[in-house]
């Protein structure tokens, strides 16, 4: 059984009793409240600071690892906002420096970034050569024609 709580001249005592083995005796044991109850409490604050420690370690550490995180996703961010700006370089890369989603994020990005310059300078190269052919066509008529042909 728990101890009993009494208040002896103002004063809050806990009371043990248990009997002596065979004996018609019981011991009483009392304690002050406070001064048995000090370490308990000394306990108790420790343990609350701790585990504030440990939150706030805990909470930074976690800051931490979201930020890092996030840095490869503003990385992808920014160069998709490059490109899509119209002014983009369509040469530009992002690096691959592992396995984990964002770098996988990054690599199908350069893949997708590599299609498009290959598109881009087919459809240069094919402008160029129809540019190509129609001015020569146009200078041939030219000189057709000044040489009344």
């Amino acid at each position: 059984a728990s101890p009993a709580e009494v208040h002896i001249g103002g004063e809050g005592f806990l009371l043990k009793a248990s009997p002596v083995p065979a004996t018609d005796w019981v011991l009483v044991t009392a304690a002050k409240q406070d001064e048995a109850l000090a370490r308990l409490n000394q306990l108790i604050v420790s343990i609350a600071v701790a585990l504030v420690i440990v939150g706030l370690a805990a909470a930074a550490l976690s800051a931490l690892s979201v930020s890092k995180l996030l840095g490869g996703l503003h990385r992808v961010r920014d160069a998709m906002r490059q490109i899509g700006s119209g002014a983009g370089d369509l040469t530009q890369r992002l690096p691959v420096n592992g396995r984990d989603e964002i770098d996988e994020i990054a690599e199908a990005f350069n893949g997708f970034v590599g299609k498009i310059e290959g598109v881009m300078r087919d459809v240069r190269d094919a402008v160029g050569s129809t540019l190509y052919s129609g001015t020569t066509e146009i200078q041939y008529e030219l000189a057709a024609r000044c040489l009344g042909l």
